[in-house]
C-alpha cells in the first residue's frame, strides 16, 4: 500500500506517495499473463469487498503495479473515471484490455475470474465492454475529438466481432 500524504473527505481527494511496481502491461507482455491475471482478480475481489459499490471505471493490467514476480499488487493506478456502480464494469473492463491489447493472454482469463470468485456470462460481459466503448466514443464526440471518435469505432467494431 502506498503511503498517504494527505487526504480530505470532504473534497473526495487523497494524494499518495511513491510506490515501487512493475507495470501490469509490461508483465503481460513478458509472458506473465496468468500471474498477473491471478493478481487481477484478486485485488479486484478485495476492491470490492472493501468498497462495494465502488467501480474503477478503467481497471486492469494497464492500470496496476505488480511485485516483480507477478504474484502480488503493489498499487492500484488512475482512479479518475471511479464511480459507483456494479463490479461487472471492472471485470468486463479488465477482460477487454487483455483481449484487445493482448490478444495472446486472453487464454488466461479463466484464471483472472477463478480469483475473483465468479464469472459472469459472456453476455453481460460483452454487453458491458460494448457500452463502454460506445461511452469512450461518445466522450471523444464531446471534445471534437474525430480521431479519437475513428477509433473508438473501429474498437466497437473489433468488440462486436468478438465470441467466448
Amino acid at each position: 500500500m502506498p503511503p498517504v500524504l494527505a487526504a480530505d473527505r470532504s473534497h473526495q481527494m487523497a494524494r499518495f506517495g511513491l510506490v515501487e511496481g512493475v507495470h501490469g502491461q509490461a508483465l503481460l507482455s513478458a509472458g506473465h499473463a496468468s500471474a498477473g491475471l491471478a493478481a487481477c482478480g484478486r485485488t479486484l475481489n478485495l476492491i470490492n469487498q472493501r468498497l462495494p459499490g465502488l467501480v474503477h471505471g478503467d481497471f486492469g493490467p494497464q492500470n496496476i503495479l505488480f511485485t516483480a514476480d507477478a504474484e502480488d499488487v503493489v498499487g492500484v493506478l488512475d482512479w479518475e473515471f471511479a464511480h459507483e456502480g456494479s463490479p461487472i464494469e471492472d471485470i468486463a473492463w479488465c477482460e477487454w484490455i487483455v483481449r484487445m491489447h493482448h490478444p495472446g493472454a486472453a487464454t488466461q482469463l479463466t484464471v483472472f475470474f477463478e480469483a475473483f470468485g465468479t464469472r459472469p456470462t459472456w453476455q453481460a460481459r460483452h454487453a458491458e465492454m460494448l457500452r463502454r466503448c460506445a461511452s469512450l466514443q461518445e466522450l471523444c464526440r464531446r471534445w471534437g475529438d474525430h480521431n479519437g471518435v475513428a477509433l473508438w469505432n473501429s474498437r466497437l467494431d473489433a468488440t462486436l466481432a468478438w465470441v467466448e
